[in-house]
């Protein structure tokens, strides 16, 4: 991937007629991507510092089970993470459910990032809130050491 030259800002695509034009005080000004937990906009704080503004689907927005607690990411690694002059900040939604929602979690299916996974996540048990602990703990590691917690593959 090659760097923009000074002076020359990437193409993005612009707001659809779909698209908000503002969501928690925050002016849109594009769509930078969307995945199956919902929609990246390029935005701007008040002060005018550019910030990547991450909404979740309206589907899962409505449902009670799915805001707030009782979340379980279930790929939290280092992409998902942004240091930010407040403090790290969680910026993917990873492949998140409601911790009580059986809709990915099955016997024998793996979903996430291997070095992050916690052993049960891996051997394709059932995931619970202590599988996200477990990432964390490794991606603690990785930011102490800068290699990710069982070596480069």
């Amino acid at each position: 991937m090659s760097t923009p030259s000074p002076g020359i800002h990437p193409v993005r695509p612009a707001l659809s007629a779909d698209d908000p034009q503002e969501i928690g005080g925050y002016r849109l000004h594009a769509r930078l991507g969307s995945g199956g937990m919902g929609v990246v906009y390029l935005a701007h704080t008040r002060g005018g510092r550019p910030i990547a503004l991450k909404v979740v689907r309206e589907d899962l927005a409505a449902d009670p089970g799915f805001r707030g607690a009782g979340v379980v990411h279930r790929d939290l690694k280092p992409a998902d993470v942004l240091i930010a002059g407040e403090g790290p900040r969680v910026i993917d939604f990873g492949i998140a459910r409601a911790a009580d929602a059986t809709g990915l979690t099955g016997t024998g299916l793996r979903i996430g990032t291997a070095a992050y996974m916690a052993p049960e996540q891996a051997m394709g048990l059932p995931v619970t809130p202590a599988a996200d602990v477990f990432a964390l703990g490794a991606l603690a590691v990785y930011v102490a050491g800068g290699t990710p917690p069982f070596g480069r593959r």
